[in-house]
């Protein structure tokens, strides 16, 4: 079951990534919405779907909700 939940969290994590890249907003902010059930699920992709989440956000122009998610990670790197 945890290698079904690995296997899961990765296959959502490249589904985001093919999101983002399709260069349209509804793709990112799809890529956005899996990327927090990637955070979420705290496994091993975790911290770089948070990352990813902040990119995008600032992409889109929202930098104050990229420095959100870019405190979260530090803020759990320090813990």
């Amino acid at each position: 079951a945890t290698s079904d939940a690995g296997l899961r969290s990765a296959a959502l994590f490249f589904a985001a990534q093919s999101a983002a890249r399709s260069m349209d907003p509804q793709g990112a902010e799809q890529a956005i919405v899996l990327y927090e059930e990637v955070a979420g699920d705290g496994g091993s992709l975790a911290e770089r779907a948070r990352f990813e989440q902040a990119l995008l956000q600032n992409a889109l122009g929202r930098p104050d909700d990229a420095l959100v998610l870019l405190d979260q990670l530090i803020n759990k790197t320090h813990d």
